[in-house]
């Protein structure tokens, strides 16, 4: 029986026709993701709590893309949602108020109340300059005036001493000492005779006792000369709050909230009237009557579509800004700024969740304000602050809002494992394939979608084997000849970079040798460690040997991940016995060099080779495993297979054949099962084998269940079709043991006894031996 696959079974070529172009799908956007749109509608058109959505899948797939222009699309039907202001709350300024408008109306409002203050901030001055009003301020002030001068002069009949007078000051009536009519300075005083001194102080000592008898009742000039100015300034204030106030409070008359604020602004002026009066002292009073309009909505312009690709604290739920005066932090209504669920509110809020839990405070705050279904801004406060910090405490806006988070699939299980509020909250889980099926519809929308962005971008147009070809390596990058990659991202650089090529070669269209030379140029830019390991390889400073024949020696086959880039290589696996008492030692697990899945595939081999030939007699050898010139962690049991040919050759002393190398899982019934990279990991070793020349006798063993996943490069295509390099597929370790040995695996009888001249009779035969020479050394 053979097992070499023919050439045609290596890859599979589009089938698509100039036809096919002609008559493109009418939508090409959903290239395999189907269910997770469907999945994405459902949650966009559920209202109830809980239903916000979770897509998820790896990058490049058009999770954010779709999920855009679906919320997008909805998004338009959609009513607007409410505009909100904050106002200045005077009875509480550290609690603002928030009021809700309809779309656009909150703005409206905030204009109208922006006219009304600069209104306000020409009719009070006017107001205050007005002839009547200064003439008013004039008679008050003359009436004191005359009041005072007339009781002045009462007072001065009181006092009839010939050397003493009466003086005003800005303190009230005082006597002084007077000399020939005129009063005299304290110099001018001290320079009298003492007698007449004397005699003075006397008389000026009878003059006070009288004038204190006679101010005991002193009317209060200033104190009610005042409050008449100030009963006046009211009256006048009044006036203008009822001309430019009052319409504006009869607009607003059905919303309560509003007019209790328009009074409440008016009983402020009224309370700071004789600042109002003094132009100068006005100017810091008008900031408290302004409208903060955190958010506002056109009418017609739908529900919101809020994308935050920066979900910081603030930048999710708001702010509280603050500025520092005379050693205190203050704030007020006016600094509080909106955040994404603000922006939002009513609509949709798209985040990646990687950016989201990178950043402190904002899953939970996020968490809190779904479940609470409120936006609350709180002031951040700095504990180290040297200041003290004027908080606020505004009101909270209330929320409804549908959140869609982006992210990796391994996300969303750890969240709904270890997060009881994520489960309540994300009922719907939208997951975005990385592949999908390769049909011809699928292929068709390929080229559809491949041709609009060479519109969008004004590329180089495709030719129709250029557009077979991208299928193809669209092939290659989903694992699998039956499938297509969903990450349109990556073909989409290689159609970018191919386009540039032609540019070069001033080609008019993008031809299949433009799309080689691109990927060749690619693996160049980004194989770096690829061409070390060739370089290595190729001075024999890496051992890998590809013809002859060593017994317990193989050359497996691995592949190197680095993200955008992944190769394949052969790694040297060797395997040694001795007599034991059946342990096997993973020189790799010892090492702890060796993950947990390379440890159970050594362990498999263990199991296997007790079921096969320790029936009878116990296994009496000890092996130990090693892959050669491995010096980073390795895991995974892709190689088991290998191991366990190395350790049948190893027991059995049949030399294996070096020009084939193997891959594959292998089970406990010896049956070789799939492994991924299968395409890399042929193409890194007939890189090698080319290196040290091709033979035609050098291949690879690969998995039958990894047949279908083939998407091979042409050229290991062309030297299969003229039998320069074989690759064969298997089911079990017998048939593979058969390829690399030429000799027959061997089938047991009723008895369990293996044929002459087979793999397993010898290993059967030299186990006996070893169980024998331990008996005779436990004797």
């Amino acid at each position: 029986m053979t097992y070499a696959l023919k050439y045609t079974e290596l890859t599979r070529s589009s089938c698509l026709t100039q036809k096919d172009l002609q008559n493109p799908p009418k939508r090409t956007d959903i290239i395999g993701q189907n269910k997770a749109m469907e999945a994405l509608d459902f949650g966009i058109h559920m209202s109830a709590p809980g239903y916000n959505i979770f897509c998820a899948g790896p990058k490049g797939v058009g999770r954010t893309t779709l999920s855009l222009d679906a919320v997008k699309k909805y998004a338009a039907t959609r009513p607007a949602p409410s505009d909100w202001c904050y106002i200045h709350n005077f009875e509480t300024p550290h609690k603002p108020i928030v009021l809700q408008f309809p779309a656009f109306a909150g703005k409206v409002f905030a204009k109208t109340i922006k006219r009304m203050v600069d209104d306000l901030k020409i009719a009070l001055p006017i107001a205050f300059s007005d002839e009547t009003y200064k003439n008013a301020i004039a008679r008050i002030e003359q009436q004191y005036k005359d009041e005072k001068d007339s009781y002045f002069g009462v007072l001065e009949k009181l006092i009839t001493e010939k050397n003493v007078a009466l003086v005003k000051t800005s303190g009230g009536v005082i006597v002084a000492p007077k000399m020939d009519g005129k009063v005299l300075e304290p110099d001018g005083f001290n320079k009298l005779p003492k007698t007449t001194r004397k005699i003075v102080l006397e008389q000026m000592t009878k003059a006070q006792k009288r004038l204190e008898s006679a101010v005991k009742e002193t009317p209060k000039w200033e104190e009610n000369q005042q409050r008449q100015i100030c009963n006046l300034q009211t009256r006048t204030v009044n006036k203008v709050i009822k001309n430019v106030i009052g319409p504006v409070e009869k607009t607003f008359a059905d919303n309560q909230k509003i007019v209790a604020y328009l009074r409440a602004m008016g009983n402020d002026i009224l309370e700071n009237v004789h600042l109002f009066a003094d132009s100068d002292g006005a100017v810091d009073l008008w900031d408290k009557y302004a409208v903060n309009l955190l958010i506002t909505n056109k009418p017609s312009g739908g529900a919101p579509v809020v994308h935050l690709t920066h979900p910081t604290l603030t930048n999710l739920i708001g702010k509280i800004e603050r500025v520092q005066q005379a050693g205190t932090v203050l704030s007020d209504f006016s600094m509080i700024r909106p955040g994404a669920l603000h922006q939002a509110n009513g609509g949709f809020l798209i985040i990646e969740i990687h950016e989201l839990l990178a950043n402190p405070y904002a899953w939970n705050a996020l968490k809190r304000s779904l479940l609470n279904k409120e936006v609350k801004i709180e002031s951040a406060s700095d504990d180290n602050s040297v200041f003290d910090v004027v908080s606020l405490d505004p009101d909270a806006i209330p929320l409804n809002v549908k959140l869609i988070l982006i992210g990796e699939t391994h996300l969303y299980y750890a969240l709904a494992q270890n997060d009881d509020e994520f489960v309540e909250l994300f009922k719907i889980l939208a997951q975005f394939s990385e592949r999908t099926d390769r049909t011809k519809d699928a292929e068709k929308q390929y080229a559809a979608l491949l041709q609009n962005k060479v519109r969008t971008e004004n590329l180089k147009p495709l030719s129709l084997p250029a557009i077979k070809r991208l299928i193809e390596h669209a092939a290659n990058l989903s694992g699998d000849k039956n499938h297509l990659t969903t990450n349109l991202a990556r073909l989409n650089d290689i159609m970018r970079e191919s386009s540039y090529l032609a540019d070069k070669t001033r080609s008019k269209t993008i031809q299949v040798t433009h799309i080689e030379n691109a990927l060749k140029a690619r693996k160049s830019r980004l194989g770096q460690s690829h061409a070390e390991i060739m370089e290595l390889i190729a001075r024999g400073i890496v051992n890998i040997e590809t013809k002859g024949f060593k017994v317990g020696q193989l050359n497996s086959l691995v592949v190197h991940d680095q993200g955008t880039f992944s190769f394949g290589r052969p790694n040297r696996v060797t395997c040694r016995i001795r007599l034991g008492d059946g342990e096997f030692i993973d020189i790799e697990r010892e090492s702890e060099l060796g993950g947990p899945l390379h440890s159970k595939g050594v362990m498999i081999l263990s199991s296997f080779l007790a079921g096969r030939f320790g029936q009878n007699t116990p296994i009496s050898l000890d092996a130990s495993i090693v892959f050669e010139q491995s010096y980073a962690e390795l895991d995974g049991d892709s190689a088991s297979s290998v191991e366990l040919y190395c350790l049948l050759s190893a027991i059995s002393g049949i030399p294996l054949n070096q020009a084939i190398a193997a891959t594959g899982s292998v089970n406990q019934m010896g049956q070789i099962q799939a492994i991924g990279g299968v395409n890399e990991k042929i193409e890194g070793y007939f890189e090698v084998c080319k290196l040290q020349g091709l033979t035609g006798e050098q291949g690879v063993i690969i998995p039958q269940s990894n047949v279908q996943n083939l998407m091979l490069s042409a050229e290991i295509v062309e030297a299969v079709k003229n039998k320069k390099f074989t690759i064969y597929a298997v089911k079990t370790v017998d048939e593979g043991i058969e390829i690399l040995t030429g000799k027959k695996a061997g089938i047991p009888d009723k008895k369990g006894t293996y044929p002459a001249d087979t793999v397993n009779a010898e290993a059967a035969d030299r186990l006996l031996q070893f169980f024998k020479k331990a008996q005779r050394f436990k004797k």
